[in-house]
């Protein structure tokens, strides 16, 4: 198992003319590195049933159907913040970072941490907000290679119309990036960045897991509050 995925960006290949919507998500955890894609496991299952609804396409894992080329998926793209896990559990005993991810992956604690202490997401992302100014200070090269790949991406989708950012550290992350002044959860906003897109954050997939891994459904439906924005239905 690695402890880096290849490349941050990942879609149907040849297939870039075609993504209408970008998801930008965290980073990979266990599975996603043992199949070398983003999206890989629960996480991924989650994305496949509020996005896709068609038995059996949907009960597989969205980063496993972007990496097989389905057709259902040509429309979508996957942009992981990092290429490490944040999380430390994530890596084989005995598996190391260089230094300067390593000093990233603190970025996970204080997420775990100040949730705790807050439970309000104005304070929660000024909180880790904070700890990515400082980080990217003290380890820059991480934050650059972000941004530099992130605006790359952009322009290598032509006809890209959405971004959706998923979870608290993609959101401040991105924030960062962007400049924004807003936040923009759970709402439509307009974003320029040499294209105009619609913009918009919401929770992460692994919100609707259970304890023990399975994806939650109720009255047959996902709790995972993506919808397509009105004017590109």
């Amino acid at each position: 198992m690695a402890n880096h995925l290849e490349k941050h960006e990942h879609y149907v290949q040849g297939k870039q003319n075609e993504v209408k919507t970008l998801f930008i998500l965290e980073s990979p955890g266990k599975t996603e590195l043992e199949k070398g894609y983003p999206c890989a496991g629960p996480s991924g299952e989650v994305m496949s049933k509020a996005l896709l609804k068609i038995s059996p396409v949907s009960d597989k894992a969205f980063g496993e159907l972007i990496a097989g080329k389905d057709p259902n998926v040509v429309q979508y793209a996957i942009f992981d913040t990092f290429k490490f896990p944040l999380k430390k559990d994530d890596l084989k005993p005995g598996e190391t970072l260089n230094e300067s991810e390593s000093i990233w992956q603190n970025l996970k604690d204080v997420e775990q941490d100040s949730w705790q202490q807050c439970k309000k997401m104005g304070c929660h992302s000024a909180k880790i907000t904070n700890k990515i100014l400082e980080l990217s200070r003290s380890a820059p090269s991480i934050f650059d290679e972000y941004k530099n790949t992130l605006g790359d991406c952009l322009k290598s989708f032509p006809n890209l119309e959405e971004i959706v950012v998923c979870g608290f550290i993609a959101q401040c992350m991105f924030k960062e990036y962007s400049g924004l002044s807003e936040w923009p959860y759970n709402k439509w906003i307009s974003w320029t960045h040499e294209n105009d897109f619609f913009l918009r954050f919401v929770k992460h997939p692994r919100s609707c897991l259970d304890d023990k891994g399975n994806v939650i459904v109720k009255n047959g439906k996902v709790d995972w509050k993506y919808s397509k924005h009105r004017k590109n239905r």
